[in-house]
């Protein structure tokens, strides 16, 4: 077999080292390699603070827990269990799916130990090689992968520059196992962008810990991601929602209309009220408006700052509409508004404006009328303000509407069924 002996290997020069001695290799490919280890007779050539004497501090004696953890990997699979009983992370919830972790290792003892300490926690599909670990990943993509650097066919960094191009991999986890000690062993795994490089013998709580915090930090990473990508597709719906509203806007002023002093100001004046009812989304996120503002902002263009009070009242029901509800409404407000201002109850000193509704068995009932001002009459042709009121706003709200012209001004009922989304509370003036 193909197995590393990095461990053996870093433990015996070290040993060699302390006693004074040296390690050397000669390897012939195909027939084999000779170690030679020398250790000079004797005590003469060791420093006299380490002969016979407690170990200090720069002992490899202060890593003994490390080490021991690394011997009990070969006990029996209960002993091995009980002495490295550790506190699992947090329990999953019933019918939750576990992590799934998938471990490259060409060592067959080593992969049988850490599959068995982590069996408890997660789901683990060990395989012997970086290829083998490449084929798994594309077949079924893991939550993590817990990798060997020095493998055969292809090595861990071989394997994790494979994941990181792979746009359907890329984003999981990936923590390098290596018994490369040192500095620059572990800059060289982060800089090959892994996720977190774990040097051999490794603890068993640093193990574990490790690996669920990668995990959690990429789910949370996954979950912005998706978020973020659900609000790039709400965008991009809103835009196109709006350019087609604008688009409509546009296209229907242009058809009433052949002045193009008159087109200019009827297009921005339009155009100003859709901005006013998205600002009014904004300010909650796209999910409610309440009515109350919907109502003020159709009227506030049309009346001097001093006069708001006078000019018009607004009275109802507290009561927060959908987004695509108040873009139609905001839409057929402020024509009225409009016309109001060029021939109704806001074009001379006395008009003014009332705007009532209630909540009656989960429809909305909403009134404009106007009061005091000149006489109105029907129009003989039907602009694109009345269109929009009777047939958009009937048709987008599902319900009915009724434009009267009466002596003391222009009366518009408004009868819908309240859509999903809406939200009512106590009444507010």
């Amino acid at each position: 077999t193909h197995e590393g002996s990095g461990i053996g290997l870093a433990l015996i020069q070290e040993l060699v080292h302390l006693h004074g001695g040296s390690v050397a290799v000669t390897s012939t490919e195909g027939k084999g390699s000779t170690f030679t280890v020398r250790l000079p007779f004797g005590i003469d050539h060791l420093p006299a603070d380490r002969i016979g004497s407690e170990p200090s501090r720069s002992s490899t004696g202060n890593n003994v827990s490390a080490y021991v953890e690394e011997a009990l990997r070969w006990l029996p699979e209960d002993i091995s269990k009980a002495a490295n009983d550790v506190a699992p992370p947090p329990a999953s919830p019933d019918g939750a799916r576990r992590p799934r972790i998938l471990l490259a290792d060409d060592n067959a003892d080593m992969r049988q130990y850490v599959r068995r300490l982590l069996a408890d926690h997660y789901d683990v599909e060990a395989v012997e090689d970086g290829q083998a670990a490449l084929e798994a990943a594309r077949a079924s993509p893991p939550d993590l992968v817990l990798s060997d650097v020095m493998m055969p066919r292809l090595d861990g960094f071989g394997l994790l520059r494979a994941l990181r191009a792979d746009p359907d991999l890329r984003h999981i986890p990936v923590i390098h196992l290596s018994a490369r000690a040192g500095e620059n062993a572990q800059v060289e795994g982060l800089e090959a962008d892994a996720d977190d490089y774990i040097i051999k013998p490794f603890s068993t709580r640093e193990l574990l810990a490790r690996i669920q915090t990668n995990i959690n930090t990429a789910t949370l990473h996954r979950q912005n991601e998706d978020h973020l990508r659900m609000l790039i597709d709400e965008l991009n719906h809103r835009v196109k929602n709006t350019l087609a509203t604008v688009q409509a806007v546009v296209s229907q002023t242009l058809r009433g209309t052949a002045a193009a002093d008159t087109i200019k100001e009827a297009i921005e004046s339009r155009l100003f009220a859709l901005s006013m009812s998205h600002d009014l989304l904004s300010l909650e996120n796209w999910k409610t408006a309440r009515l109350h503002d919907i109502a003020k902002n159709a009227l506030s263009p049309f009346t001097a700052e001093g006069q708001k009070t006078a000019r018009y009242t607004i009275n109802g029901d507290e009561t927060r509409l959908p987004p695509k509800t108040v873009l139609t409404l905001s839409m057929a407000l402020h024509e009225l508004a409009t016309n109001a201002m060029k021939y109704g109850a806001l074009s001379n000193a006395t008009g003014s404006i009332a705007i009532t509704w209630h909540i009656d068995e989960n429809r909305l009932k909403l009134r404009w009328e106007e009061r005091d001002g000149p006489a109105v009459s029907p129009p003989s042709r039907k602009g694109f303000g009345s269109r929009l009121i009777e047939r958009s706003l009937a048709a987008e709200i599902d319900g009915t509407v009724r434009l009267e012209y009466l002596p003391t001004g222009v009366v518009c009922s408004v009868d819908m069924l309240l859509p999903d989304g809406t939200i009512m509370s106590d009444k507010e003036n």
